[in-house]
C-alpha cells in the first residue's frame, strides 16, 4: 500500500489541537499585548501576543503536554505546566500574573 500526500495531510490533522486561553490580572481582566511562550512540548519554539481582550490561541498543536509561560510588562510571569492537547479538541487556558 502506498501512503499518498494526501494521506499523510489528513493524519497529521488527526493528531493536532488546539490551546486557546487568556491572560489576566488577578482580577480577571484581560491584559493586552501579553507574550505567551510554549517553553515545553510537542512544538517548540514557539508564542504569540494576547488581543486587547488578553485572548491568545495557538492553532495546529500536536497532541501532546506543554508548559506555556506568559510575560507582559509591569506583571511578573505566569506559567502553566501539564497543560494537555488532545487530537481535534481545544485546551483552554488561563494564566494570571501578578504585579511586583
Amino acid at each position: 500500500s502506498q501512503t499518498t500526500r494526501a494521506d499523510v495531510t489528513i493524519d497529521r490533522v488527526a493528531s493536532v489541537g488546539a490551546i486557546s486561553g487568556k491572560v489576566t490580572d488577578l482580577l480577571g481582566r484581560g491584559i493586552a499585548n501579553a507574550v505567551v511562550d510554549v517553553l515545553e512540548g510537542p512544538r517548540l519554539p514557539d508564542f504569540v501576543r494576547t488581543d486587547s481582550t488578553g485572548r491568545f490561541t495557538f492553532d495546529t498543536m500536536p497532541s501532546g503536554r506543554y508548559t506555556l509561560e506568559a510575560s507582559a510588562n509591569g506583571y511578573v510571569n505566569g506559567r502553566r505546566t501539564g497543560v494537555v492537547v488532545s487530537a481535534r479538541s481545544t485546551t483552554n487556558v488561563t494564566i494570571s500574573l501578578l504585579r511586583p
